[in-house]
């Protein structure tokens, strides 16, 4: 994983491109939120209480999701990126 990181930051820092310091805080805080969503849900699973709290908790993990998925656009869409993400459902 290291190496790979390293082979990316060497292509990042070869295309001269700037990015948004706010853009990747913001990343950063909803990545921070979605594991502290997770901890608290894997909590209440542990100790078998998982009623409304755990519903509470799969339904801001969704927006979560959400955020991040909308963040991630704009950060593609501000760098010229061809990399679109797709949120899909799978038919029923």
């Amino acid at each position: 994983m290291e190496l790979e990181l390293a082979l990316l930051r060497q292509v990042f820092n070869a295309s001269g491109l700037t990015l948004d310091p706010k853009l990747w805080r913001d990343r950063a805080e909803i990545k921070r939120s979605r594991w502290r969503i997770a901890d608290d849900l894997r909590d209440l699973e542990r100790i078998s209480h998982c009623g409304e709290a755990c519903i509470s908790l799969a339904r801001a993990i969704d927006r979560s999701n959400d955020r991040r998925a909308r963040l991630r656009r704009l950060i593609h869409q501000r760098h010229g990126s061809a990399i679109v993400e797709a949120k899909g459902e799978a038919a029923s």
